[in-house]
């Protein structure tokens, strides 16, 4: 299978597509599952799955964007902002609703609850905290820098980009355990989005574990790091990561077991042999299916499932109204696009100058009976011409 990348393209077989697929709803569900059933004994944060995430959004990014980011790299930024709009959008309304139907408009319009409305449509929501506590949307603010991140790298040369990566995520922790700030924990997780970036750099040159090493040995370097912070430096006391909750003061010894899940996947879908794969495709595989949904499923699951605090009622109702709202939102508003389309075609029309001829009003004013000049004009493909001719030029379609 042939998929575009801008003015390129990768090739990618109809199994690995259909792995990465499902390696993408299972993260998405599995996110899901913690929040409809907390304390479920699959996992501890449902930021593991968000790893998952991090790592296919590199490889995705890298596959389909690489020449259009080098090329055209505002172009490039309309097209991830165009991805992650729409979605989030209907997110917002959905919040929005769940707590009026609580009864707590007050809260929706409050003063702070507009912060959080900009913040999130800005991805500041790391720190203004998400739009009526909408805590998956977190992850977004990440993804909006890593995606301007993104053609910035490009212009450092091929060899030096994981070194690069690699050291703005260990100085990025380290500084994060002593002043904790937001941007400074970004940095750090951008080493893993730029793995999935390496994944799919490799993919499709000689099948070789040595290949991935570099990247092995930079997220084994920053787990080290990881390590170091937790035990080793004066740790801030008061360790608060808004958006995400609160961070307890051994925060870096998080990221042991998220990178540890980072390192698995890299072995287990890339490194892992056949029969491993095979394996995995059998008991995950037809998961692919909620593949398109994923987004979909990740920003509107959590107002929706915090309705109710009984369990039947989140796993008979909940669960399957956000399955629901999930397929409209992603086959409607992003597939089709007539949510974009909708807003060019206003903004054409707002745009467009008015165009008066005057012969049309010196008619209106004077009107007189049709004379053998004008009865000559029957076409109407002559008459749009003439009219074409007296007339400004128009707005050219898509402007």
């Amino acid at each position: 299978m042939m998929r575009e990348m801008g003015h390129a393209c990768i090739e990618l077989s109809p199994v690995t597509v259909r792995r990465l697929d499902a390696v993408r709803a299972l993260a998405a569900i599995y996110v899901v599952a913690l929040h409809v059933v907390p304390g479920l004994p699959v996992g501890g944060f449902g930021s593991v799955g968000v790893i998952v995430f991090f790592l296919l959004s590199g490889f995705v990014i890298h596959a389909n964007e690489e020449q259009r980011a080098r090329i055209e790299p505002l172009r490039y930024l309309g097209r991830r902002a165009r991805r992650l709009y729409p979605v989030l959008i209907v997110a917002l309304g959905v919040s929005a609703a769940v707590a009026v139907g609580k009864g707590a408009l007050g809260s929706v319009i409050s003063a702070s609850s507009l912060a959080q409305l900009l913040g999130t449509l800005t991805f500041q929501q790391g720190i203004t905290g998400p739009f009526m506590q909408n805590a998956p949307l977190w992850s977004l603010s990440y993804e909006a820098v890593y995606y301007v991140v993104y053609p910035l790298m490009l212009l450092v040369p091929g060899r030096c980009r994981l070194p690069t990566v690699t050291m703005v995520a260990v100085s990025s922790l380290v500084m994060f355990a002593v002043n904790p700030q937001h941007y400074f924990w970004v940095g750090t997780y951008l080493l893993i989005w730029w793995v999935g970036v390496e994944a799919a750099r490799l993919h499709g040159t000689a099948a070789s574990w040595r290949k991935y090493l570099p990247a092995a040995l930079s997220l084994g370097l920053l787990v080290a790091a990881a390590a170091v912070a937790t035990t080793a430096l004066p740790l801030h006391p008061t360790a608060q990561f808004i958006g995400r909750g609160v961070v307890p003061t051994g925060a870096p010894s998080m990221l042991l077991d998220e990178l540890s899940v980072a390192l698995g996947i890299l072995g287990v879908v890339v490194l892992a042999p056949e029969d491993v794969k095979r394996l995995f495709d059998r008991a995950f595989g037809w998961l692919a299916v909620f593949a398109p949904i994923s987004y979909g499923l990740y920003v509107l699951h959590f107002p929706i499932v915090t309705i109710s605090d009984s369990m039947p009622v989140r796993l008979l109702i909940c669960v399957p109204l956000t399955f629901l709202l999930a397929w409209l939102a992603e086959s409607s508003l992003r597939r089709n696009g007539w949510l974009i389309s909708a807003s060019r075609r206003t903004l054409a029309q707002l745009s467009r100058p008015a165009v008066i001829s005057p012969v049309a009003v010196l008619e209106q004013v004077q009107p007189r009976a049709p004379g053998p000049a004008q009865a000559r004009v029957q076409d109407p493909a002559a008459v749009v011409s003439a009219e074409a001719r007296t007339s400004a030029a128009p707005a050219t379609p898509g402007s």
